[in-house]
């Protein structure tokens, strides 16, 4: 297994940070749209969008970081 550094940070990260927009659309975005045109869902990536989306906006508090979007994104899609 891959060690990653505990102080790494993504792109999507050091952007919601510095209150830019992120490439979130264009990567989550555009699996959610692969999806729907094959009849499926990707109800993950969509959550996602969502999520950066409104920490874009400036919605949601800090910290919105990778830990707190992957334990809420696990919640609201999970199958009970």
């Amino acid at each position: 297994l891959l060690r990653i550094d505990p102080r790494a940070r993504s792109s999507m990260a050091d952007d919601l940070a510095l209150g830019r927009r992120t490439e979130v659309d264009a990567l989550c975005g555009e699996v959610v749209l692969l999806a729907a045109g094959m009849g499926r869902a990707a109800p993950r990536n969509a959550r996602m969008v969502e999520l950066v989306g409104q920490a874009e906006a400036g919605a949601l508090r800090p910290p919105v970081g990778p830990a707190w979007l992957r334990r809420e994104i696990l919640r609201s899609t999970s199958r009970s």
